[in-house]
């Protein structure tokens, strides 16, 4: 059984990377506070001070920074995909990477923690890597209706900006979701 998973906001804190580069702008930000997806959106401070928008700030701008030297492995991402690799669930990593630098950041930054994966994938359009699970953080890629993994078994896991989205089983880290899967299907490789 193939479990497609999100790096970012599902094993790299990305949104903790994010708020440490923001304190500059605005040293109140907790990541309670991002309540909306597009950083544009949850960061505005940043085009008003100094006339940019926040997605190239984080991603042109400090994307070495954000991608890896900032972000650190979200509580048991580690161990929830060594376990589900334990009990034979092969695990394809797709992440929506625009920039070559991001991509080689995404990869060292798996390499630097040890983060296990049988195969990674960059696209935009997840939907493409067929799974029998999908675990994201992005209710837009969990509701795309071209995804072929069945909705049943599309987890979303919980961020202050997808609270809204009640369409899929939520999990409150990704071992949580692991942890499930394990227990409702076992092994991968029983029938």
């Amino acid at each position: 059984m193939i479990i497609k998973i999100d790096v970012d906001g599902v094993i790299r804190d990305m949104l903790g990377a994010l708020c440490k580069l923001y304190y500059r702008f605005n040293p109140q930000v907790e990541r309670e506070d991002i309540t909306h997806y597009a950083v544009s959106v949850s960061f505005p401070e940043i085009r008003g001070q100094i006339g940019i928008d926040a997605h190239d700030y984080f991603f042109k701008h400090h994307s070495e920074d954000v991608n890896f030297n900032m972000a650190v492995p979200l509580n048991g991402a580690k161990e929830a995909i060594e376990k589900l690799h334990e009990f034979g669930y092969k695990i394809v990593i797709v992440t929506k990477q625009l920039s070559t630098t991001s991509k080689i950041s995404t990869l060292d930054f798996l390499r630097h923690y040890r983060i296990y994966y049988d195969d990674i994938c960059f696209t935009g359009d997840k939907w493409l890597v067929e799974s029998d699970f999908m675990i994201d953080d992005n209710p837009e890629f969990l509701k795309d209706k071209r995804e072929k993994t069945g909705k049943k078994n599309r987890f979303i896991i919980d961020a202050p900006y997808n609270r809204e989205c009640t369409d899929f089983d939520r999990f409150n880290s990704l071992l949580d979701a692991a942890q499930y899967i394990i227990k409702k299907y076992g092994f991968a490789n029983e029938d």
